[in-house]
Parts: structure tokens; sequence; C-alpha cells
């Protein structure tokens, strides 16, 4: 081994010229490479550590259901109305799971829907969250509020995102009062629902994303009126779900000893339909007689109230659900939430509970799958480009073997095998590679600083949004150190074969003649 070190040494310090310039293209791609994938490093930990901090928590447990529903609605939006999403069944049973598992380090529920939103003469839809200040700032350490505020977020407060609050002073041309009111409206199920709330300040993000710069935080009795979280929709759910299981036993039976009762309608149609006499529309008016109306039998202002108030268990049914939730939002001790939510996933399926975790990256809905999207393009194209090198280097390589055939049929004559000669190019290549590859991520890294360092400002908002800030600055690891000095090898490795194969096909007796013309 030590012999073929020194020859490869050797040999590589005959030919500085064209070595050197094998090596300057070999690091010139991995800096290439380097520095992309620094800049995609900051983008993948830009994103996530905003997501996590800002929206979702590292993973947010929901109601299983049929559709697929993110942090912002169903994926699949019905185009007339706001499809609402499902309110989270057994909340009691998950929060005594979620404690009783020792990986969780918070948690918080929420209230999620989507609204126009009126203040003034601006109007706009946004993502509206219902929320408890207590915990919900705990696990969304990305978000700064003051203590006054987040105060008056339980008393009907309306919180903005510091962008949006520019944008809407900007619109209206004043600045925002505190407590000046504001109006949500949304269509859905058929109702118009309107719901009031006060402005009660701002919070400032950690990033920037146009879906995260449009979030309201509202005291969560908002959300829950829009999104007709009431007792009776709850409430009807469960006897529908009885009832549904009342039927397989009693097939359609409808005995009242049996636990189900007709209705009133179900019981007018049996009537009628058991009823063999013919009415006439005189006989509707047999015993009719005149009647005789004073003045003061009209009816009051008092009696048509009497008569259009609800009913005690009309007013219960119609009553906003306190304990109504859309969301869990989860963050755990260690970052490991993969584990927890297995772990989780598991707790579930015994205690028979319908629910379905997402991780954050899923929970964060479609638009933010954009941004990712983008990435899996610019990693393809970093495929080519990596191809490209590789062909680059290889032509070089050819070019450097052919010239040394001489050489090498000479050193056959002598009695040096083909394995010799590939262990002896192989030598060369991988100091040669190694070389260019170190250069390349020295460069990569001094390059990395310079423009982190320079503060360079992005202006353009995908930009923003991709790498979750105003202001580039390349992330650098160990291990993506490693990954490309790993993978500037086995290029190189690559790029030698087919000129190795060159160089162990040719003849010792035409190499030695070809070298003497």
């Amino acid at each position: 081994m030590r012999i073929l070190l020194k020859l490869a040494i050797r040999n590589l310090l005959r030919h500085p010229k064209k070595n050197i310039l094998i090596a300057g293209l070999i690091a010139i791609g991995i800096m290439s490479l380097f520095i992309a994938n620094s800049i995609l490093l900051t983008t993948n930990r830009g994103l996530e550590q905003l997501l996590i901090n800002s929206l979702t928590g590292e993973f947010m447990i929901g109601t299983e259901a049929d559709e697929q529903y993110s942090i912002f609605g169903n994926e699949i939006p019905i185009v007339s109305e706001y499809d609402t999403i499902p309110p989270l069944t057994y909340y009691q049973e998950l929060v005594d799971t979620l404690l009783q598992n020792r990986d969780i380090a918070a948690y918080t529920p929420i209230v999620s829907t989507a609204a126009s939103m009126k203040i003034g003469g601006y109007s706009k839809t946004v993502p509206v969250f219902g929320i408890d200040p207590e915990s919900y700032f705990v696990v969304c350490s990305g978000i700064t509020i003051d203590s006054n505020t987040k105060s008056r977020l339980l008393r009907g407060g309306v919180v903005l995102n510091e962008v949006l609050k520019e944008e809407i002073e900007t619109a209206i041309g004043r600045p925002l009062v505190l407590d000046e009111p504001i109006v949500f409206s949304m269509y859905s199920g058929n109702s118009f629902k309107l719901r009031k709330g006060y402005y009660a300040g701002t919070a400032v993000y950690s990033g920037k994303h146009d879906v995260i710069n449009r979030i309201v935080l509202t005291d969560p009795s908002i959300p829950r009126g829009l999104a007709n979280y009431t007792v009776g929709v709850t409430q009807s759910k469960v006897v529908h779900a009885d009832q549904a299981k009342l039927s397989h036993s009693t097939s359609g039976d409808n005995n009242p000893e049996n636990g189900i009762v007709p209705t009133v309608s179900e019981q007018s149609q049996n009537q009628s339909a058991g009823s063999n006499t013919s009415t006439t529309i005189d006989d509707l008016f047999f015993d009719s007689t005149d009647s005789t109306v004073t003045q003061n039998s009209a009816l009051t202002l008092s009696d048509i109230e009497n008569l259009l108030s609800k009913t005690d268990e009309e007013r219960e049914q119609s009553a906003v659900d306190t304990g109504a939730w859309s969301f869990v939002l989860v963050k755990t001790k260690d970052g490991d939430y993969q584990y927890a939510a297995r772990e989780l996933t598991k707790q579930f399926l015994i205690k028979k509970i319908p629910l379905k975790i997402q991780y954050w990256r899923t929970a964060s809905g479609s638009s933010i799958q954009i941004l990712f999207a983008l990435q899996s393009a610019f990693y393809f194209g970093m495929i080519f480009l990596i191809f490209g090198a590789i062909l680059v280097i290889m032509n070089s390589l050819v070019l450097a073997v052919l010239e040394r055939t001489s050489e090498i049929g000479t050193m056959r004559s002598l009695g040096s095998s083909k394995g010799f000669i590939a262990k002896m190019l192989a030598t060369e290549s991988v100091l040669l590679t190694f070389v260019g590859t170190l250069a390349g991520i020295l460069s990569g890294i001094i390059l990395c600083i310079m423009i982190g360092k320079a503060g360079i400002v992005l202006k353009n908002p995908l930009l923003i949004s991709m790498f979750g800030g105003e202001v580039l600055v390349p992330y650098i690891s160990f291990g993506n150190v490693i990954i490309h000095l790993i993978a500037g090898l086995i290029a190189g490795a690559v790029a030698w074969m087919y000129p190795l194969r060159l160089a162990l096909k040719i003849p010792p007796v035409v190499a030695i003649n070809k070298g003497n013309t």
C-alpha cells in the first residue's frame, strides 16, 4: 500500500497542470453543490422552525374523518361554502392520554375556521384560530405577545399578525384603536353567521409567510359560533350514533319499548295511511262559527316576542359548546415527535378513540406544501447538475489516461498485473478527488460565511416564504460537510471507471509502439 501511495503521488506531481485542472473542476462542482445544499438546509430548517413554533406544533391531533383536514380546514374545499372542521371528539380522553405520556412537554387546543374579517372599510378572508392563551404561546413559542394583549384575548379580543395590522392601517388610512370592533362573517350549512370581536393588539411571528401573515387569534367563542360548534349539534351527533346502534338490533321496529319512538311526522303519516274516510272541503268548515274580535284582543309586541322566543330546550341546543375544539397541537420534550406520535397512536387504538395524528408538514396545509414541492424540483435539477459534472470530470480523466498509454504499456511489459495498474490508478483517483472535494468544501464554507455576514435581504415574497425570513443565512453543519465529502469521492470513483477500463484494455505491445511513434 505504501508503494502504491508513493507511485500515485509521484505520478500526480509529474503532471501538475492537468491534475490541477481536474481537481479544480471537482472543487468548483462540490463548492456549488455545497452552497446550494446549505441554502436548502436553511430553507428546511427555517420552515420547520417557523411551522412548529408558530403554527402547528410538532404534530396535530384531530378527529378521524374521511376528508383530509389541515389546520386551515378541508384540503379540497367546496367552492360555494366553507367546509367546517368537525369538532374534536373524546377531548377529555385525549387530554388524559397526553398527561400520561412522559414524552409530551406541552399541548394546546384550538378552534380553527375561515371567515371574512371586516374592520372599517377593510375586508379580507382570514384563518381564525380560537385559542387558550396560557397554553397556546407555550407550544407556539415563536410568537411574541405582551401580557396585556394576552389578557384581552379571553374577553372577546382579536389579535392580529403585525404584518396584517400594517396592511389594514395602510388600507384604512389610520392606526387601529384598542377595542375597535371587528366583524367576522361566514357562510356555511345554508346559513350566514356573524360574530363581533374587539381589537386587542398584535403578535409578532418569528418568520414570514403569506398564510401565516393572515392568521388572526381570537377568543374561542368567536370561531365556535362561526363554525356552529353548538351543544345541539354535538348532542344530535351522539343521538344519531345511538340510534344507528339501536337500529341494528331492532331491525326497524318502532315499538317504544325497544327504545325508538316514531316522530310526529311519522305518526301523522301512519294515521293518514290507516284512515279510509274521504274528506271534502266543506267538511273542514262544518263547525265554523262567527267570532267577534274586540279592540283589546289584538296581538301585542310582547305576545309576538313570546311566540317567537325559544324554549329552554331550543335555547340549550343553540348555545355554544364551550368545550368544543378543532385540534390539539403538541410539542415533545426531546424533539423526537415521531416516536411520541407512534406511542399515542397505539394508545388511541387500545382505547378505541377515533383520533388522527398529522405531523407538522402535513398539518400546515397545501399552501405550505407548494414550497416543499419547489425544493424537490430544485433537488431534481441538482441531480442533472451532478451528472453533468461527472461527465466533464470523466472526459478530462479519459484524456489523462490516453496520454499515459505508453507508461501503462511499459509497466505491463515489465510484469505489472492488471490488478496493480488498477490499484495505482484508483489510488491516484482517490487522492485527486479528495483534494478537489476538500478544496470545494472549504471554498463553499468560506462563501457561505461571507453570504451570511453580507446579510442579503430578500425582497421576493416567495423567497421570503421559502427561507422563513427576509435575510439569507446559509446553514453550515458538520453532517453537510461529511455528506459532500463522501459524495465527492463517489463521484470521482464513478468518473474514473471508464478511463480505468480503457487503460486496462490496451495491450502492452500496442502501448509501447504508440509511445515510440
